[in-house]
């Protein structure tokens, strides 16, 4: 997973002439050209700055917001085909339930987790217990994947709440919600549909704007957006 704060647009020509200057110069070849502002640039000398200077970068700092990516299946088509069996392993493992066949494990894909406990898996009718092996599941989803968002909130200096998550599962869109922060769903090869949990539906990366991820860190609700032969792939759901 990549975490970086968006604030300042990289220059793009200064990391090509020189791409050691960011220890992540590779991924500003693989970003759509319009979202190469998620890289920060490289650190430079501050200068003394006055008074009126000072009071701009305040209402600047005030409208930051943070920007968490999901390496796999967002930024590069490298899904880990494996993890989401192991979390179900460990779960059953855990709460002493018969593993899933592979055909369930198949037919539960990128769905949500207590439907797939309540009615694919048929673990428990009582939403309680439903909503309890649905928060252990997640715990152990957020351990193999190696820390929470909420960690990676902090780590930016930022509050959960302004803070935008880019995943393709529904299971990112739990994990986003239950730390305070919102998700947007980058489909990939997931039917949109499958996804409306997201505050936002996307096909492609470059159908977001640096100002569509600022109202939805502010919490408002974005329109459709893209090219028209996916708008049939996008969903917008208000909450």
């Amino acid at each position: 997973m990549m975490v970086k704060r968006a604030r300042l647009k990289p220059h793009a020509t200064d990391m090509k002439r020189n791409p050691q200057v960011h220890e992540l110069y590779e991924l500003v070849y693989r970003l759509p050209e319009n979202l190469s502002w998620l890289l920060a640039p490289p650190e430079v000398p501050k200068r003394p700055t006055s008074k009126k200077k000072k009071q701009k970068d305040e209402i600047v700092t005030s409208n930051s917001f943070g920007v968490i990516l999901e390496w796999e299946g967002v930024v590069v088509d490298d899904d880990d085909p494996d993890l989401e069996p192991r979390v179900w392993y460990v779960l059953s493992l855990e709460e002493g339930k018969s593993f899933p066949p592979d055909a369930l494990l198949k037919k539960i894909e990128g769905m949500r987790t207590d439907q797939a406990i309540s009615e694919v898996l048929c673990w428990s009718e009582d939403p309680a217990e439903i909503q309890r092996l649905a928060a252990h599941k997640e715990v152990i989803y957020q351990t193999l994947r190696g820390g929470y968002y909420q960690l990676r909130s902090e780590q930016l200096g930022l509050e959960p709440d302004v803070c935008v998550v880019f995943g393709n599962s529904n299971l990112t869109t739990e994990s986003a919600h239950n730390a305070g922060m919102r998700c947007v769903a980058v489909a990939g090869r997931h039917p949109a549909y499958e996804l409306q949990a997201a505050n936002h539906v996307v096909r492609w990366l470059d159908q977001l704007s640096i100002v569509d991820l600022q109202r939805l860190a502010n919490g408002e609700v974005i329109g459709r957006r893209g090219r028209e032969s996916d708008m049939d792939m996008e969903i917008v759901i208000e909450e």
